[in-house]
């Protein structure tokens, strides 16, 4: 059986005011966006395909574009 957890995280206030006006044009709540977005990342990372953004051995990419995919979810379906 679930159990319901509480996750503290630090985010931009301007972020998270656009984050919960999203939400909301989507009648959605908030949790339950974070909790599709959630399952989705962990799915794609069960897949053993790495997802976007890993990096594999002897992986040639810029460390900086790498982390500028991780945080804007640009691979992502929910993000840009």
């Amino acid at each position: 059986m679930s159990r319901n957890v509480v996750m503290q995280i630090q985010v931009d206030e301007g972020l998270r005011a656009r984050f919960h006006t999203a939400a909301a044009r989507d009648r959605r709540a908030a949790d339950q966006v974070l909790d599709e977005l959630m399952r989705a990342y962990v799915a794609r990372r069960a897949e053993g395909s790495g997802g976007c953004g890993s990096l594999a051995a002897g992986d040639e990419r810029d460390l900086e574009a790498l982390a500028r995919d991780q945080r804007g979810w640009r691979c992502c379906p929910f993000g840009e």
